[in-house]
């Protein structure tokens, strides 16, 4: 039996009672601040926002409104309901909330782990922007344990907290690592050597032609696999079985297909960087490929190709298509 299971036994043979946040916390929210009073107000006190990049700091200014432990939470838009602890001179905006904790028996690092999980549950997300609003916030319920049960769950949530960070940022760097290391040996292999023929795309491809549009409301969960031009340099790597999208094939006039090796092209893109990117196809069924993607037939290795072009797309321009 863990100390937490004894701990429970011990003090809470009957239960434990629940208790809104209202009894728990005094409620309040933050205030306008603009990008711009931040650019004209620079200094060292963090301005906290409704995003959830770089723990919701919007930037720094010089005065500050919070000293101590506190609370936030995203009030309104897609990060609704997402709740962070906060500790020392700070400042919140309006689509923030801001909690502090007034009744003794609840610690705010124990409030912090349950609001994490039950704050989001509570969010309303009808008429396009969700929201968590103070009164809805105020009757969310919580269990609040003794204080001895909550001091050993906030250990042992917050030992799996650091530990989890600490194996993120080492698998960050190892992925690094190892992406730098496969990079190196593809163009190293695949550099250019006078003693091997280079040729044109064209003169390798037996055919080349452009897919016909799928549009997003057109995807289906199921139906003839197909790949959509966007899906090319955000979903697939170099090469690829699968589709992970679907369609009917009565939502396509004009339908394109693509079968085993064919290379497929995203003609258009985001960025410079995405345009041109390719992937090689090497599963078994006849798919359907979207609007701005050009399919090349060939009789080489796609996986070759593939390696091949992800090193040299950035010199691709222009393609010669046929409708």
């Amino acid at each position: 039996m863990s100390k937490l299971d004894e701990l429970i036994a011990e003090m809470c043979p009957d239960g434990v009672q629940s208790k809104k946040i209202s009894e728990l916390c005094c409620i309040s929210r933050g205030i306008v601040i603009s990008k711009e009073d931040i650019s004209n107000n620079v200094g060292d006190y963090p301005v906290y926002s409704s995003q959830t990049e770089n723990n919701g700091e919007l930037g720094k200014i010089n005065t500050y409104a919070y000293d101590g432990e506190y609370l936030t939470w995203t009030t309104d838009g897609a990060n609704a309901g997402t709740v962070f602890y906060r500790e020392g001179k700070f400042n919140v905006t309006n689509v923030c909330g801001l909690l502090q904790v007034i009744n003794s028996d609840c610690m705010i690092k124990y409030l912090y782990h349950v609001l994490k999980v039950e704050a989001p549950k509570y969010v309303r997300r009808g008429m396009g922007n969700p929201k968590l609003m103070s009164n809805v916030m105020g009757n969310i319920q919580i269990p609040v344990p003794p204080l001895p049960i909550q001091r050993e769950i906030v250990r042992i949530l917050d030992n799996f907290t650091e530990l989890t960070a600490e194996l993120t940022a080492e698998l960050t760097a190892e992925l690094t690592a190892r992406k730098k290391q496969y990079e190196y040996y593809r163009d190293t292999m695949l550099s250019v050597d006078t003693q091997i023929p280079i040729v044109k795309l064209k003169d390798i491809a037996t055919e080349m032609y452009r897919g016909s549009g799928i549009k997003r409301d057109q995807v289906t969960s199921e139906g003839i696999p197909c790949v959509r031009y966007g899906e090319i340099y955000t979903t697939y790597n170099t090469w690829f079985e699968k589709c992970i999208s679907h369609t009917k094939l009565e939502y396509v006039s004009s339908p394109k297909y693509f079968e085993h090796g064919d290379i497929l092209f995203a003609i258009t893109g985001e960025s410079v960087e995405d345009i041109a990117k390719s992937i090689a196809y090497i599963g078994h069924e006849k798919c359907l490929a979207g609007g701005d993607i050009v399919v090349m037939k060939h009789k080489q290795n796609p996986k070759y190709l593939s390696y091949v072009l992800s090193t040299y797309w950035s010199y691709v321009n222009t393609l010669d298509t046929k409708s």
